[in-house]
């Protein structure tokens, strides 16, 4: 395993490491995490605080599990949201040859332009439970 901390390792030491059991996926999400909150100060990033273990589980085991695995063989990829079906966002996974990431981009903002930028709904909707 790597002296560095979990947040410094290349995406294939990250794999190597889930693959051979040296570390669980929750655990690099976990140390991602605190390594966001410890530096979010410092440099006024946004992201979301998940909120605990089982929001990670839900995430890795609902939507970073295809992104994820797309982006380890070394394919661009890009999610959109396109709509809401039972109150839960429902995007489309776009996945391109590799070196084009702009082709994911411009299917990205071609679907954004016919869909609407559902973003706004969902951070609206945040605001309200929080």
């Amino acid at each position: 395993m790597s002296a560095k901390p979990i947040w410094q390792w290349s995406a294939v030491g990250t794999v190597r490491a889930i693959k051979t059991k040296q570390v669980s996926s929750l655990d690099v999400v976990r140390a991602h995490i605190e390594r966001m909150r410890s530096v979010n100060p410092l440099v006024n990033a946004v992201f979301a605080d998940l909120g605990g273990d089982a929001q990670v589980r839900e995430l890795l085991g609902n939507d970073l599990r295809f992104t994820s695995a797309v982006n380890v063989l070394g394919l661009p990829a890009a999610v959109v949201p396109v709509g809401l079906h039972q109150g839960h966002p429902v995007g489309a996974q776009l996945i391109a040859s590799r070196y084009r990431e702009d082709l994911c981009l411009d299917a990205a903002q071609a679907i954004e332009r016919r869909a609407g930028v559902l973003a706004r709904e969902l951070w609206a909707r945040s605001s309200q439970t929080v």
